[in-house]
């Protein structure tokens, strides 16, 4: 009898010591989130038993990383699987800008910013930065887009009295770069530099001519005016030799 007693009290430790370890090994308790990712429409439980897996998604925006795992599993130490990122932000187009460049925060991913940037002699058309943002279908874009870069632009070109420049008189257009030259009519003489070059102003977004266009004078009244210069030229000497004499005469007196 007191054989029996001792059997069933081993028994019972046993089962006890089963149950124990049954409740304290037996289940994982609620794992930790993985960055950026959700189990959907499933709430997490406070516990799970050993072996359950559980696949999780990733959040509006992201996207799985290539090559990863997005599950972990529930081990036999009651103890979940590592549990990696396997989730990154989704990547906006990657933009281009034809004579100009292009600079982002980051690498063109949700919540970056882009910069875009024209070259020398070019200017922008359009905003000159855009985000990265999320869409209600769960695509990402930019939040501007439409972005070029345009050679900066001159006005036309100066007429002149009595001359003609080599511009171009039908389209008009004249660009950062654009050189025009001059020439006079018949029996007209240039006065000034034949060409003028269309550069950028001050302000980095319009263009300007680089110098004041040339003028075209009368040959006759040119030499005539060179003429009554050099006349001039020779009273003005004839007066202030007559005044040196004199006064080195008044000075010997």
């Amino acid at each position: 009898m007191r054989l029996l007693l001792c059997s069933c009290e081993g028994l019972l430790t046993w089962a006890l010591l089963l149950l124990v370890l049954s409740e304290s090994h037996g289940d994982c308790p609620a794992p930790q989130m993985p960055p950026f990712a959700t189990l959907g429409d499933h709430a997490l439980n406070e516990s799970y038993p050993v072996g359950t897996t559980l696949r999780f998604r990733c959040i509006p925006g992201y996207i799985y990383i290539t090559g990863s795992k997005p599950t972990i599993q529930c081990l036999d130490d009651s103890t979940w699987s590592e549990t990696p990122t396997f989730c990154e932000r989704k990547q906006c187009k990657i933009p281009a800008l034809e004579n100009g460049k292009v600079e982002s925060s980051g690498d063109f991913r949700l919540g970056d910013e882009t910069k875009f940037i024209c070259d020398g002699g070019y200017r922008l058309i359009g905003p000159d930065t855009a985000l990265c943002v999320l869409y209600d279908d769960n695509t990402v874009n930019w939040d501007k887009e439409g972005q070029y870069c345009e050679r900066i632009p001159c006005e036309r070109p100066p007429t002149i009295s009595n001359g003609t420049h080599n511009g171009d008189t039908y389209g008009d257009h004249y660009t950062v770069g654009s050189v025009v030259t001059y020439t006079c009519n018949k029996d007209f003489s240039l006065i000034g530099d034949p060409t003028i070059e269309c550069v950028v102003a001050e302000d980095g977004r319009n263009g300007k001519w680089n110098r004041p266009a040339p003028e075209c004078r009368d040959t006759f009244l040119k030499d005539r005016l060179d003429s009554i210069e050099k006349k001039l030229d020779q009273i003005l000497l004839t007066v202030s030799q007559s005044c040196y004499q004199q006064a080195r005469q008044g000075d010997e007196q």
